[in-house]
């Protein structure tokens, strides 16, 4: 196998070399970069390669290639109606995931606001939620990793002006690849909750996670990510449920459609706003 175009060709701790490919021989592969000099590369050391044709014509072929250990996606939702009631709907989220062995970091924030206004001229906010956390991953021994979770969230709307509840612990990562991923991580966290116009409340609770993603050939993507945390004193009157599951199908790159259901459930103090939320979501979604 050789050929006349050059080729880029990524391996070891982030090492390019450019050439054309002249074959493979005993694990390795034979790379000439002019002439006179040849260069031998072990084939389980190579991270990725394409041609620099290739390389130099697409900017986002560039980008996803110079930042491999990078992935990041940006969704937008906006919504306007005009009836008795107008509504303006605005939903933005940005998600970045870092990957390269043994560590694997994840940033995820989500915000959505919506107002309404009555004929009346009175206008309601009927939507102003945060959610955002940081994943930090360190893999210890075969399949088995440890977690560090950091998480925020508030919900004005169900009396929620803050809410810190961080996690740590152990994983055992079932599947793990560039298109599949199925994690479960389990441990303890601390829940702090800032509620408007009831008293503070706090409490230590266990963790149980899952997070999970599979992309088909074709660019469909399937995720989903569930995280229960029951107070360990009272895990009737205290606990927080998060279930997400997404549905992504390309468009045009880097543009893909998405589609979400999530359902939160927690101690909500209020009886007249209840303990479970359902939404779904459709927006946009850039993915670099």
């Amino acid at each position: 196998m050789s050929s006349q175009r050059p080729f880029r060709v990524y391996y070891g701790e982030d090492q390019v070399v450019l050439g054309r490919i002249m074959g493979f021989e005993k694990g390795l592969l034979s790379i000439s970069m002019d002439r006179e000099s040849t260069v031998s590369i072990q084939t389980a050391s190579i991270d990725t390669g394409l041609s620099v044709q290739d390389y130099e014509t697409s900017w986002l072929t560039r980008m996803r290639t110079d930042f491999r250990n990078w992935n990041a996606s940006l969704n937008f939702g906006f919504r306007y109606e005009r009836t008795a009631i107008d509504k303006n709907k605005l939903e933005f989220g940005l998600n970045v995931t870092r990957r390269k062995s043994p560590t694997r970091f994840v940033f995820d924030f989500s915000y959505a606001y919506e107002l309404q206004n009555t004929s009346g001229d009175v206008e309601v906010t009927t939507k102003d939620e945060l959610t955002t956390f940081l994943l930090g991953e360190y893999d210890v021994h075969d399949q088995w990793f440890l977690f560090a979770r950091p998480a925020f969230e508030q919900d004005r709307p169900r009396l929620i002006a803050s809410r810190l509840y961080p996690a740590g612990g152990i994983g055992y990562q079932i599947y793990g690849d560039k298109n599949y991923l199925l994690h479960l991580p389990f441990g303890l966290g601390y829940v702090d909750e800032d509620f408007i116009d009831f008293s503070d409340n706090s409490y230590l609770a266990g963790y149980i996670g899952f997070e999970g993603f599979y992309t088909f050939n074709n660019g469909v993507k399937l995720s989903g990510n569930l995280l229960y945390m029951p107070g360990l004193e009272n895990p009737d009157k205290e606990w927080l449920f998060r279930f997400d599951f997404d549905v992504k199908l390309p468009l045009v790159e880097p543009v893909s459609l998405l589609f979400r259901v999530t359902n939160v459930n927690d101690n909500n103090p209020a009886p007249e706003i209840g303990d479970n939320k359902f939404k779904t979501l459709l927006a946009l979604s850039l993915d670099f």
